[in-house]
């Protein structure tokens, strides 16, 4: 139990200085998660049932990357500035701000997605694709305020922290639920994980939403809030495009394949590619780390370092 402790003690030292070897520490250990789940969920599910959830999950994060309008990348420069000079009312308001703004966006996306569902090729004749669909965009409402929250806590500099609920306990606890219904003799449908997803989701999200409370520097609290909606957005517009694109780039290849297959083929494809993710791990880890410190020193002049 020592040494348990101890090891968490030096995590939390560790991470707080934005430590680029946490990052990939926490990024590998959500690449081997992802694809051990994806073997599992398919092994236990059916090809079926897991090819209607990797389309409804790859849907609806496609969704909510538009959701997000750029926001959570903006929100980690931003605070990391604002907290290093000491602008208190802007470092607030941009938080505050980027949370309504993904609670709303996502919701309206989310409702445009669920009425346009008949149009989604083959797999929406799947059994229960309407409910599943709901249960998606759910998950992706809370996913676009856990991506804003993050995106502030990364800003103050606690970075693999912030990734853990959703990158590793998320899937944690989803791989657990599945083992043990298939040991208990339950045949788990894709419905029924989609739901557990989300009700672990918001308890995720919950807890998230507690940390940034804990988090926020003590000058920050009470210094009120100033909100410049139209000039952030403004800002967050390249953020959006390079997200949009991203996400394309890994989602549009199995929206393809369930529109025009359906779901067994979608959830072959799925699986073989999973592995593939490893590759550019490392340097997204990197990036993920570094972002805060470099928006903190060009902030307070210190182009040197």
């Amino acid at each position: 139990m020592n040494a348990l402790s101890n090891t968490i003690s030096r995590f939390r030292r560790f991470d707080h200085g934005g430590s680029i070897s946490g990052t990939v520490a926490v990024n590998f250990t959500s690449a081997a998660l992802s694809a051990l789940t994806s073997v599992v969920f398919a092994r236990i599910l059916g090809i079926s049932h897991y090819g209607l959830y990797v389309y409804v999950i790859s849907a609806t994060g496609f969704m909510g990357s538009i959701a997000k309008l750029g926001l959570p990348t903006l929100i980690t420069r931003q605070v990391a500035a604002w907290s290093t000079s000491g602008d208190w009312p802007h470092f607030n308001g941009i938080i505050r701000f980027g949370i309504l703004a993904t609670l709303a966006s996502s919701t309206l996306f989310g409702l445009i997605l669920l009425a346009c569902n008949s149009f989604l090729g083959r797999i929406s004749a799947s059994p229960g694709f309407f409910v599943a669909l709901a249960l998606g965009i759910g998950i992706m409402v809370l996913q676009c305020i856990d991506s804003t929250v993050a995106g502030a806590l990364q800003g103050m500099h606690y970075i693999a922290r912030s990734l853990i609920p959703q990158a590793i306990a998320l899937p944690s606890c989803l791989l657990v639920f599945i083992i043990a219904a298939h040991i208990l003799h339950t045949q788990p449908t894709a419905i029924m994980l989609l739901a557990t997803q989300l009700g672990l989701g918001i308890m995720m999200e919950a807890y998230q939403l507690f940390s940034l409370r804990r988090r926020l520097p003590a000058p920050s609290i009470g210094a009120g809030y100033t909100t410049t909606a139209r000039a952030w957005l403004r800002s967050s517009l390249p953020f959006w495009g390079n997200g949009i694109l991203f996400i394309i780039n890994i989602q549009a290849d199995t929206l393809m394949i369930g529109y025009f297959k359906g779901g067994s083929s979608a959830a072959v494809y799925a699986v073989g590619t999973k592995g593939a993710q490893l590759v550019v791990l490392t340097l997204g880890a990197v990036v993920t780390a570094i972002q805060p410190r470099l928006a903190g020193l060009h902030n307070a002049g210190n182009h040197e370092e």
